[in-house]
């Protein structure tokens, strides 16, 4: 279970697999902490290669009965939101204005696989 969207870094390497390497859940308090790493491909991730030196870190309110069940799937079902949400970026100009974009645009439109 991952992510698929290629993102090339600066150095060359291109990467397409984004799985989840850590998380942390504190059901007391309802939240949720994923880390989710860039990998070569999915087959570089199950033989437990390592990842492209990308991770990126998404905290989480949730309910007890989201935290109940799968965590990982949770994890991917609210990165995906959370990436293709919208968001307002001031431009810093006089009178200001706001330009939107998605939240991650690493991540967004990413495809399950």
């Amino acid at each position: 279970m991952g992510l698929e969207k290629t993102k090339t870094l600066p150095n060359g390497t291109s990467g397409k697999y984004w799985k989840i390497t850590a998380l942390n859940c504190d059901k007391v308090n309802l939240k949720v902490t994923f880390h989710i790493s860039l990998f070569i491909n999915k087959a570089h991730s199950d033989a437990k290669g390592s990842s492209l030196d990308i991770t990126k870190v998404f905290h989480f309110t949730c309910t007890s009965l989201e935290l109940s069940g799968d965590l990982t799937a949770l994890g991917y079902a609210k990165i995906k939101a959370k990436a293709n949400s919208i968001v307002n970026i001031p431009t810093f100009t006089f009178p200001i204005t706001y330009t939107q974009r998605v939240y991650d645009q690493d991540l967004a439109n990413s495809i399950d696989v």
